[in-house]
């Protein structure tokens, strides 16, 4: 049976010496907004890491299992329009 990816710094990211010093975009903060009460729009804030976490967590709940981490992200990325913060 496959596993579930989880998300993981590869073997080259700074972040294995120093999480400061990640270098692989899973600390990479996304923007999505969805519709609130009344007229307000809702803004949500959440790393790379954890939008996988949840794609995949989503997935399995549909019995899907993504092969890979950076599949898991796009189908989050579209499903909510979301996308990366600018600085």
């Amino acid at each position: 049976m496959e596993q579930a990816v989880i998300p993981f710094h590869p073997a080259d990211c700074g972040w294995h010496r120093d999480w400061h010093d990640c270098g692989c975009g899973l600390f990479n903060t996304l923007v999505y907004v969805e519709p609130g009460e009344g007229d307000s729009v809702l803004t949500h804030y959440l790393s790379v890491e954890e939008a996988i976490i949840r794609q995949v967590a989503h997935a399995a709940s549909k019995n899907h299992i993504y092969s890979s981490q950076e599949d898991a992200l796009s189908d989050f990325m579209e499903l909510h329009w979301a996308w990366f913060k600018k600085d």
